[in-house]
Order: C-alpha cells, then structure tokens, then sequence
C-alpha cells in the first residue's frame, strides 16, 4: 500500500524534485517497514503479510 502511494505522491505531484527529495527521506523507513512485515507477519512464511487488529 505504501509503494502505491509513493507512486501516487510521485507521478501527480507537479515538482518532481521535490517529490523525489521526500522519497529518498523516507524510503529507509518504509525498507524498514517491508523487512519488518516479511519477518514478523508472515507467520507461515507463505510471503502473505497477515495485519492483526486488536
């Protein structure tokens, strides 16, 4: 979801510099965020992200 919305904020913004500028800020988080999917929700390491709701 989050790489949808990269590409979203990317591709309609009107300052590709600036846009590219942000991505690169946050694009370590986001890594940061896939890993963290990867190797704590998928609990039968099928490569399906499962999101539990309290």
């Amino acid at each position: 979801m989050h790489d949808i919305a990269c590409f979203y904020l990317y591709n309609k913004s009107s300052d590709k510099k600036k846009s590219k500028e942000l991505l690169r800020g946050i694009y370590a988080n986001l890594l940061k965020f896939h890993r963290f999917l990867i190797s704590e929700r998928d609990h039968k390491k099928l490569e399906l992200v499962t999101l539990f709701h309290p």
